[in-house]
């Protein structure tokens, strides 16, 4: 996405959309003057379609990533597996985050802390966004009676837009 972005930019490109993969980067504003919208999707466990979004975030010269554990697993015995690995232990991460959507100037920096974030779990996703003002995230979580919760950096209040529940 950062070298499109690059090769759009060396044109004098002043407004545009990238997105490959579910990385995304916008920079500028829509032909009408409003700003690009994407849409963070619920965290349904669904490997074939696209869910239905928990959010939408406006964006202007900004990049995001989302890293979720709801599309890519696998049941085996009974016990569910996702594609994130703890490097500490070297087995899928088990935690309450569900999705970690990442903010940042540019995808490469969205893309890889969206991963790491989900990896930490919550908790430690806090504290480390809290050493990193340069991210913003938008984390979705499962709370003790498995209902969806959000956190959200302080930055994000004028770029997201809850949909309706």
């Amino acid at each position: 996405v950062d070298v499109v972005s690059d090769f759009l930019n060396s044109k004098e490109i002043t407004s545009y959309i990238v997105e490959i993969g579910g990385e995304v980067y916008a920079k500028g504003k829509k032909p009408d003057g409003s700003n690009w919208t994407i849409g963070i999707e619920k965290p349904i466990e669904n490997q074939t379609s696209v869910n239905p979004a928990k959010a939408i975030a406006k964006l202007e010269n900004l990049a995001i990533a989302t890293s979720g554990n709801y599309r890519r697993f696998f049941i085996e015995n009974g016990i569910r597996y996702g594609h994130h690995i703890d490097p500490k232990t070297g087995y899928p991460t088990k935690n309450n985050l569900l999705s970690a959507s990442i903010f940042a100037k540019e995808c490469i920096s969205s893309d890889a802390n969206a991963t790491g974030v989900l990896v930490l779990g919550l908790e430690k996703a806090k504290v480390f966004l809290q050493a990193h003002p340069e991210l913003q995230a938008y984390l979705i979580y499962s709370d003790d009676k498995g209902n969806y919760q959000v956190y959200e950096t302080p930055g994000l209040k004028s770029i997201i837009t809850e949909t309706e529940e």
